[in-house]
């Protein structure tokens, strides 16, 4: 459960529509892109500094690209925060993905169907529009706040980025 003051720090915002959503970064990250086989892959979610909901962890299974870790990312935190969300994604595969899936448009021709089928079921079970996901940039430098992304946003990105890293350092890693 989180503390008061906890949640005076999660990030909110009102959309459009009315609703209050707290704002969660999911991320993933890979160690040694290049050579599958060290390739190593984990992911995070960040919600604020010293949230208990932060979270790192390595992908497991024998398919360890970012990609796939992008999704488990937003996965946990559809079947584990219960509040209206909205997510914050830089990778464009995910974000197109479940905003196609939360519009009722087909995804069985994305990779990696078992992640999605379980996305789908989560969304399934949530309250209609309490799950929102927006593409915002990755690995940008300083002098893009204001011009291609916020400094909310960056610094939500960057810190989830690091909790994904960890992720893919986590030593009990296992494939």
């Amino acid at each position: 459960a989180t503390t008061e003051q906890q949640r005076r720090e999660e990030v909110r915002e009102v959309g459009p529509d009315g609703v209050d959503r707290i704002v969660i970064a999911t991320g993933g990250s890979g160690k040694f892109p290049r050579d599958p086989r060290l390739r190593r892959c984990g992911f995070g979610a960040y919600y604020a500094p010293g949230h208990p909901g932060n979270t790192a962890k390595p992908l497991l299974g024998p398919c360890q690209v970012v990609p796939r870790a992008e999704l488990p990312a937003v996965l946990q935190v559809a079947t584990t925060e219960p509040r209206p969300c909205v997510i914050l994604c830089d990778c464009d595969f995910v974000v197109e993905g479940a905003q196609a899936m939360i519009c009722g448009l087909a995804t069985e021709h994305l990779d990696h169907q078992d992640l999605w089928i379980e996305l789908q079921a989560a969304l399934r079970a949530r309250p209609d529009g309490s799950f929102q996901i927006r593409k915002i940039p990755a690995h940008t430098k300083e002098w893009e706040i204001g011009v291609t992304i916020s400094a909310r946003d960056r610094a939500m990105n960057d810190a989830v980025d690091s909790l994904a890293k960890d992720g893919a350092d986590d030593e009990g890693h296992r494939v």
